[in-house]
Order: C-alpha cells, then sequence, then structure tokens
C-alpha cells in the first residue's frame, strides 16, 4: 500500500489501552512472518487484531515468536514511506492463543510434531 493511499477506518480505533508513557498497547495473533533476520531477531509480521478489527503490519525485535501465537505488543504507528503504515513495537509478550482462530493457527504451524498441515 502506498503511502498516499487512504487507510481503513478500523485503524483510527485499534488500540485496546495506552501505557502510562502514551505507547499504544495492541493485541492480536500472529498471522505471518513476512520477514525475519535471524541474527538479530528483527521481523516484519502481519497481525490479525482481536475483535476482528482487521490485519496490521508490525515491525520489531520478535525472537522466537511462531504464526497463531497471541501477542500484546506496545509500540506507536509510523508510516513507512514505500510500505505505508506499520505498527512499530517497542516491546511484546507472547501468550499462548486463546480462541479457535489462534488454537487451530498454533497447532497448524508445526511446532508440535504430528500435528499440522502434513498431517
Amino acid at each position: 500500500m502506498q503511502a498516499n493511499d487512504q487507510q481503513p477506518l478500523f485503524f483510527e480505533n485499534v488500540s485496546d489501552d495506552k501505557a502510562a508513557d502514551g505507547c499504544v498497547i495492541l493485541k492480536g495473533v500472529l498471522k505471518r512472518v513476512i520477514f525475519a533476520n535471524k541474527e538479530n531477531g528483527y521481523s516484519v509480521c502481519l497481525l490479525d487484531l482481536v475483535r476482528k478489527q482487521g490485519t496490521i503490519t508490525i515491525t520489531g525485535y520478535f525472537p522466537g515468536v511462531q504464526c497463531g501465537e497471541t501477542l500484546i505488543v506496545k509500540g506507536n504507528w509510523s508510516e513507512h514511506s514505500q510500505y505505508g503504515r506499520q505498527f512499530q513495537c517497542v516491546h511484546f509478550e507472547a501468550t499462548l492463543p486463546s480462541d479457535v482462530h489462534g488454537i487451530r493457527q498454533y497447532l497448524s504451524s508445526g511446532l508440535i510434531h504430528g500435528i499440522g498441515k502434513e498431517y
């Protein structure tokens, strides 16, 4: 998406909370890892927000995350000149999936031997 394209309306109200330091806190299920630097953990990912608010691009250092994990991310919105609006994370917390969609993604990710798309 180009930087000058209009953003969907759901981006205006995606925040569940604001931290005391002014950062935005979001929660969602990790849908896809677009890019991951194995040396330093920097990644670009797609996050399905809770309450069906849409999918957003998040950037930051996410070592060891897997698709299907529920992430609570803290950071701020930024505008990338080539890729458009992204959420830059300064902190994250991974939790086990808590809904059917997240559990399905988690189990099909291949993390658990004998369960997944291949079996």
